[in-house]
């Protein structure tokens, strides 16, 4: 986050833009300190602690995900006479790390929403409850409604299931039917394969209108969203699981690099200012594309939908209606094998720590019901598979995306995801701004480096 960094509102900027190590956190000041340590109340012997973000946020979004938050406390409280919930504000972007710095200062949590791609850096902090022996009481049929999602692997590391994800945010290709319309290209044609995205591409980039959007920028959400996909299509990743190691020399990633490399500099489909330091991915894969200024999106995010529907772009899309439509915006998987795509969501999970593991479950339990997820704002498309099979999920329009979310990939599992997202970003800047020629010793410098300090870990 979130991949995902890369978004819409605060709270899911969480997803794709992280904290630092431990380390660098100790460089900035933020090692354990008992008056730097948030969530330090007590809530009492019959108190459940929920650690959030929400409670720290103004706006219309943050408003609606504090009903929610309202609506599951008030039927926990219901069906526990005696017990109550205290909700504990962090900062959207400091949540992981928060748990593991109160941890290590004796600071007790109970429930607590993380994010995907910090699973292993919790598993190497052991700041997090196994649910294990908790999911074993559910029935499989259960268990199978979230199990299909990607982002519930993304919580298993070393055996442990670590969280529960709340939703799922996937990305797709989105282009403008006027502007394929204009070009005379068919969208089931030109969006086949990488090839044919660049041969479109070319045909759709015209004197004011890029042919491809894609985030090229310092932000991690270019790993996320760019880099990492393409080397998925490739055939291989940017880390060996097996061996603890990057792997940015591997031919998959070389391949993405220079595919990314030809987008902007050999075909001239992205424009340079997609790698400018400070390009945002709402600004070059929504703002420019609702406007007009690119044709097509890639790895545009379902969380986005709202906003194609203010554009009036699609109708009846947001809130899902059974009336989808798109009205000039047409979705398709991204044309990556396998179409992988880049997939999170916010995780519930238990603190490690807890001193009320049962009602922390418990507590866990009501969050995860249906008719409690459909009121979260921040969920993106449904965490339970179930609920694809109502009507406003059947249109052509939700029937992409759960697609989409079905082929979804997580982050590889390694503690240092944060370094060595930086470590991709950062190569692809140098290598943009630079020679086709240098792509590889780039690669080869940034795989050393970042091996030499955390290979193995």
């Amino acid at each position: 986050m979130n991949a995902t960094a890369d978004d819409r509102r605060s709270p899911t900027i969480a997803r794709r833009t992280f904290l630092v190590g431990s380390g660098a956190l100790a460089g900035m000041g933020l090692l354990p300190s008992c008056s730097r340590l948030s969530g330090r109340s007590s809530g009492g012997k019959n108190t459940v602690k929920w650690a959030q973000f929400y409670t720290r946020q103004a706006g219309a979004a943050a408003e609606g995900n504090k009903r929610w938050l309202q609506a599951v406390i008030a039927q926990f409280k219901k069906e526990n006479a005696g017990w109550s919930v205290q909700l504990e504000g962090y900062d959207y972007d400091k949540i992981d790390q928060r748990l593991i710095l109160d941890m290590r200062a004796g600071v007790h949590h109970d429930v607590s929403l993380t994010t995907p791609q910090l699973m292993a850096q919790h598993a190497q902090a052991g700041s997090l409850l196994d649910l294990s022996t908790d999911l074993r009481t559910w029935g499989s049929d259960q268990v199978k409604d979230f199990d299909w999602n990607p982002v519930w692997q993304s919580c298993v590391v070393d055996n442990k299931q670590l969280g529960i994800p709340l939703g799922n945010d996937t990305r797709l290709l989105t282009y403008s039917e006027p502007l394929l319309h204009r070009a005379g290209l068919d969208p089931a044609e030109s969006f086949g394969s990488l090839d044919g995205l660049l041969s479109a591409a070319q045909k759709l980039t015209t004197h004011d209108t890029w042919g491809l959007g894609m985030m090229l920028g310092s932000d991690r959400s270019t790993t996320e969203l760019s880099f990492a996909p393409l080397a998925w299509s490739f055939g291989g990743d940017i880390y060996d699981l097996t061996n603890r190691q990057a792997t940015l020399t591997g031919d998959a990633a070389v391949q993405a690099a220079q595919w990314i490399y030809d987008a902007v500099h050999t075909k001239k489909v992205v424009a340079p200012f997609a790698y400018a330091p400070t390009a945002t991915n709402d600004d070059i894969l929504l703002n420019d594309f609702t406007a007009g200024k690119i044709a097509c999106s890639f790895s545009f995010g379902n969380y986005w939908n709202q906003a194609l529907q203010t554009a009036n772009m699609v109708n009846g899309c947001f809130p899902p209606s059974a009336a989808c439509a798109s009205s000039s915006a047409g979705v398709a998987l991204l044309p990556t094998k396998g179409h992988a795509a880049f997939t999170n969501a916010w995780n519930i999970s238990i603190a490690s720590n807890t001193t009320n593991a049962a009602m922390a479950w418990k507590l866990i339990e009501v969050i995860l019901r249906p008719e409690l997820l459909r009121q979260y704002p921040d969920a993106g498309l449904p965490a339970r598979l179930s609920e694809y099979a109502k009507p406003a999920y059947r249109t052509p329009f939700y029937q992409t995306w759960e697609d989409a979310a079905k082929d979804g990939r997580s982050m590889p599992a390694t503690a240092h995801y944060q370094e060595l997202s930086d470590a991709c970003a950062a190569a692809l800047q140098e290598m943009l701004g630079g020679r086709r020629s240098d792509i590889l010793s780039v690669l080869r410098r940034s795989e050393r480096d970042w091996n030499s300090k955390y290979a193995g870990m």
